[in-house]
């Protein structure tokens, strides 16, 4: 039952709905005072005493007129009536999406929340890992934005490693046969370990490094697999290294996630139209005291297919959980790239295997400030600051924690505080931020953290003003 009427018919007739629900007395009596009165004809309407919560008072002083002014007044009132109902109804919409609104941008992002949680509580307790699976483990992929412009520098450290697989194994050839020289062999694997060692000591930030080759790749008739991996034992200021054949784990690495989908990606597709072609001028000893160099014999200059930086992939952040406790139980970020050389026949590229580097989640900055909805951030709109008065700016460089932002005043607004900042630090707000929603007795300063309408430093200017304007306007007055 509503409050107000709906609308008005065009068959005269009107609708009165009462304002309380009909009782039992009241349902007896309804054939004789029935809320649908046709008025059209004459007809005797109940007494405006008894029906006035009920009687739609405009139809019924409008029931005894003429049939010409009915004619014309009732598509008025049903049009006004329509408006009305349309007017009222979007005014309450309005106010729920306001409400709904509000709420959304005040609630505190559950999502976020867990991903921290997950974080600190793996950092804290790591040997939980174990009882928990592979889904657990891994963060969405969205919380790494930004990771290929933090971590640039490590993902050339393995696009370094790949560019001199793929060169090595384009043209080097060990069968080829030089007047009073021997030709060079292929690599072996302590060469590889060391390449790896090398690259993991190069950059405090990254946790390990790998090259890992496909089934039958690496000339090593003792085993199909090979993929040395070199890590820190520790943490990230400890000059200790280790080196794992990771082929000789329980599990292997052909079925983890960055290695299948490098070989989906480029094991049937590995074309030289979709790599990068490089050219070498390569110079050798003209004899075997190396009293000259002279150009490569067979095809000068020389050239190579490799990948680049775009052909690899970031894999989203996981915690590595070493059943053995063979690798280190750290939060790590992965970047996978191939590396390429020639097949059997020495005609063709084909895929050879992956390089993969590791590099510590604690490094990346997160970016709580508001940004375009097609941004994959998970962390974005999370800020705190007040969006009238105040804009949001990151703070790079203190790693994978909240409250790494600040706020400045908007232009037209200033600092309302004499200290020596001006802006204000996500880390006070944050903080803020929760004593306010807390059930606590605590007061919290949120309300004042926030820019005021910038003003005049003086108020003499503004008094001089008032001053001419009052004397020009008693002059004009007085004239």
């Amino acid at each position: 039952y509503q409050l107000y009427p709906q609308y008005f018919l065009q068959s005269y007739f009107g609708l009165f709905p009462p304002r309380t629900r009909r009782s039992a007395d009241y349902n007896s009596d309804l054939s004789n005072s029935s809320v649908y009165n046709n008025l059209s004809k004459n007809s005797r309407l109940p007494l405006l005493i008894d029906s006035v919560s009920k009687v739609n008072i405009i139809t019924t002083l409008l029931a005894t007129s003429s049939s010409i002014f009915e004619s014309y007044i009732y598509p008025i009132l049903a049009l006004s009536c329509h408006f009305i109902t349309k007017f009222l109804s979007s005014k309450q919409e309005d106010h729920i999406e306001k409400r709904r609104s509000k709420r959304a941008t005040d609630e505190y992002p559950t999502r976020i929340a867990s991903i921290m949680q997950l974080y600190n509580h793996l950092n804290y307790n790591p040997h939980i890992c174990e009882f928990m699976t592979e889904d657990l483990l891994t963060m969405p992929g969205d919380v790494l934005h930004d990771a290929d412009i933090q971590f640039e520098s490590q993902a050339r450290l393995a696009l370094t490693l790949s560019h001199f697989l793929s060169s090595f194994y384009q043209i080097v050839n060990s069968d080829e046969d030089f007047p009073m020289r021997k030709a060079e062999v292929d690599l072996t694997d302590e060469q590889l370990i060391g390449e790896v060692l090398a690259a993991v000591a190069s950059d405090h930030k990254v946790v390990g490094v790998g090259i890992f080759f496909d089934r039958g790749k690496f000339r090593n008739y003792r085993l199909p697999y090979f993929g040395p991996y070199a890590f820190r034992i520790e943490n990230d200021i400890n000059r200790k290294y280790a080196v794992v054949d990771w082929a000789g784990l329980p599990d292997g690495y052909e079925n983890e996630i960055w290695f299948r989908t490098m070989k989906a990606r480029w094991a049937t597709n590995g074309d030289r139209s979709q790599l990068t072609e490089y050219w070498l001028k390569l110079f050798i000893r003209a004899d075997y005291f190396g009293s000259a160099l002279v150009p490569h014999e067979s095809g000068f200059p020389l050239y190579f297919h490799a990948p680049e930086l775009k052909h690899g992939q970031w894999f989203p952040p996981r915690f590595q959980c070493s059943q053995n406790h063979t690798l280190p139980r750290q939060w790590i970020v992965t970047y996978a790239v191939p590396f390429f050389g020639l097949d059997t026949l020495g005609i063709n590229i084909e895929f050879k295997g992956v390089v993969r580097i590791d590099t510590y989640l604690s490094y990346l900055d997160i970016n709580q400030c508001s940004m375009s909805h097609y941004v994959p951030n998970a962390f974005k709109g999370s800020d705190h600051c007040d969006y009238q008065s105040t804009l949001c700016e990151p703070i790079f460089g203190r790693g994978f924690l909240l409250g790494k932002y600040k706020c400045r005043c908007r232009p037209g607004y200033e600092y309302p505080f004499l200290d020596q900042n001006d802006f204000f630090l996500g880390d006070v707000l944050d903080t803020q931020w929760d004593i306010l929603l807390s059930n606590t007795s605590r007061i919290s300063s949120y309300d004042i953290l926030k820019c005021r309408i910038a003003i005049a430093s003086s108020i003499k200017p503004i008094s001089f003003i008032l001053l001419l304007s009052s004397i020009s306007f008693a002059i004009l007055l007085s004239t």
